[in-house]
């Protein structure tokens, strides 16, 4: 059995997942996220999309 490496995303899905194959049929997966960043910008908390 070929490994198989797991991560975990936290977010939003923006859209639906695209799936392509290469050239050997290995499917592909793409996807895109959506997440609100938080960052302390003097002292305060500053919310970016």
């Amino acid at each position: 059995m070929a490994d198989i490496n797991n991560i975990t995303l936290y977010g939003r899905l923006a859209k639906d997942m695209e799936i392509s194959y290469t050239k050997n049929g290995t499917p592909v997966g793409n996807v895109v996220i959506a997440v609100n960043r938080r960052r302390k910008v003097n002292d305060d908390m500053d919310r970016r999309r």
